[in-house]
């Protein structure tokens, strides 16, 4: 049996289609846990209506707001089956994701899995394999890692993880991944101190144990949305607007901060792999990583938490090293064009 962790809060526009989703798979030996995190709307009613015509549903109600990492870590102290599936409840399963996930994890006897998904920029909806960068990352993937991509299934061994530290390459979101239960257990689940990129966070820390097998096929939408963590605007344009506006200032900053975390965790990974060569190499890369981010940081909070932005300041000066002497934009006005708000 596959469990489904969803997280939720205040989802009352979106979750009935995300629920329907998951009713419409092919696969049916699952179990729906939604761990509502301290909805004020309509949310818990919502899907008290769909467990009384579907026994496989049950919702889960945090007793305080966790954020999406203490849900998700709800769900899968609760979850009954074999394995771990996510979705949000603002996103949408096509209805072949677990038929095709478990049959290829158990074909392969691998422990994780992933696929391809497709983005909905407010109406627009695009192959992440066909924009620019995936583009051009998944051609480079096959150099470095001797990935077909015009095959079915990629099957990736120990060096994802140094390619992913070298070029952010990355071919999973977390609402593609099926997991053994075991593994995620293993590895502690998510880290509740991230309210940003926690997801990554947890697929590197499964990628030391286990290797990753990603289906050449589309399961997943990915909507965006002002309720979104990540996904509330599109950063590959202009985002005027987005930095004149304080309530996106500062979810700007959240996700920046996710990224600082995320890097410093890598770092730690580094130093511990067991199949990495290069390791000065790329903690240096990842210092360099860390400094271009928390100066973008600097600069988000600079107008609205001046405190906040002086703090890191002060903190990031121990990584200018890590730059070279043109590459060092620690002035007080550090210029837009520098931000790096990936």
């Amino acid at each position: 049996m596959v469990s489904i962790v969803m997280p939720a809060f205040n989802s009352e526009k979106t979750i009935a289609e995300s629920i329907n989703s998951v009713i419409k798979q092919t696969y049916k030996e699952w179990e729906l846990i939604v761990v509502d995190d301290g909805s004020i709307d309509t949310t818990v009613s919502i899907v008290t209506k769909y467990q009384e015509t579907n026994k496989n549903i049950r919702c889960i109600s945090n007793s305080n707001k966790k954020g999406v990492s203490g849900a998700r870590n709800t769900g899968i102290m609760a979850a009954k089956g074999t394995y771990i599936a996510f979705l949000d409840s603002d996103d949408i399963w096509l209805e072949h994701h677990l038929q095709e996930c478990i049959e290829t994890l158990e074909r392969f006897n691998y422990q994780i899995c992933s696929t391809l998904w497709l983005e909905n920029v407010y109406g627009n909806i695009t192959k992440i394999g066909e924009s620019g960068w995936f583009d051009y990352i998944f051609n480079d993937m096959q150099n470095k890692l001797g990935i077909n991509r015009n095959e079915k299934y990629w099957k990736f061994d120990k060096r994802l993880f140094q390619y992913i530290v070298e070029s952010e390459f990355y071919c999973f979101h977390i609402n593609t991944v099926v997991v053994k239960k075991s593994l995620i257990k293993k590895v502690g689940g998510f880290n509740e101190k991230m309210q940003a990129s926690e997801d990554l966070d947890v697929m590197y820390k499964m990628l030391q144990y286990e290797n990753l097998v990603t289906i050449n096929d589309y399961h997943f939408i990915y909507n965006y949305g002002q309720n979104n963590i990540y996904a509330f605007c599109n950063r590959g344009e202009s985002l005027e607007k987005e930095l004149n506006d304080r309530r996106m200032l500062e979810k700007l900053a959240l996700n920046v901060k996710g990224k600082i975390q995320l890097n410093t965790r890598m770092k730690a990974l580094v130093k511990k792999s067991d199949v990495i060569n290069n390791k000065e190499e790329l903690i240096n890369l990842l210092n360099k990583k860390i400094y271009e981010r928390s100066m973008t940081y600097v600069w988000l909070n600079k107008k609205y938490h001046i405190w906040t932005s002086i703090w890191m300041f002060i903190k990031t000066m121990r990584f200018l090293k890590f730059k070279s002497r043109e590459e060092r934009y620690f002035h007080s006005d550090y210029r837009k064009k520098h931000l790096h708000l990936d």
